[in-house]
């Protein structure tokens, strides 16, 4: 064969491989082990979540898996966009709408003190992507 061909047959074999690693890549999930949270709701907030406050009356009218906020450690989170993408399933991710959910976060218990799900803490990736559903804090 020619030196011509042969660097022709390289550089379409280069090419093929560059592709496919772009395409094979674009396919990849995400590194992380819970589905990622993305800020979409269904309550009309503030571009600033610090800013805004609630109380627990308000929290507890958003008690629904289509209108679902809760409470964690003093902080109001709507989390309806993430309950259908819950690892742990709906059922136990709706017990914390309209409530103080942060036993469930942070113990995987119920207020009656019932271990949920694997009865252990939420990561630490899990409470980075509960930041971005914060919508603001509870008044006090």
């Amino acid at each position: 064969m020619k030196k011509s061909t042969i660097a022709i047959i390289i550089a379409i074999l280069s090419v093929g491989v560059i592709a496919g690693i772009y395409f094979f890549n674009q396919d990849e999930p995400s590194t992380s082990d819970t589905p990622a949270i993305t800020s979409e709701s269904t309550s009309s907030k503030d571009d600033n979540p610090s800013t805004n406050s609630y109380t627990t009356a308000q929290v507890a009218t958003h008690k629904t898996a289509n209108d679902c906020w809760t409470i964690i450690n003093g902080n109001v989170y709507d989390i309806t966009a993430y309950i259908p993408r819950h690892p742990g399933g709906e059922d136990e991710i709706v017990a914390a709408c309209g409530t103080d959910g942060t036993s469930l976060f942070t113990e995987r218990k119920t207020a009656d003190g019932e271990s949920v799900g694997s009865g252990t803490p939420h990561s630490s990736s899990a409470a980075s992507q509960l930041e971005n559903l914060k919508i603001g804090t509870l008044e006090n």
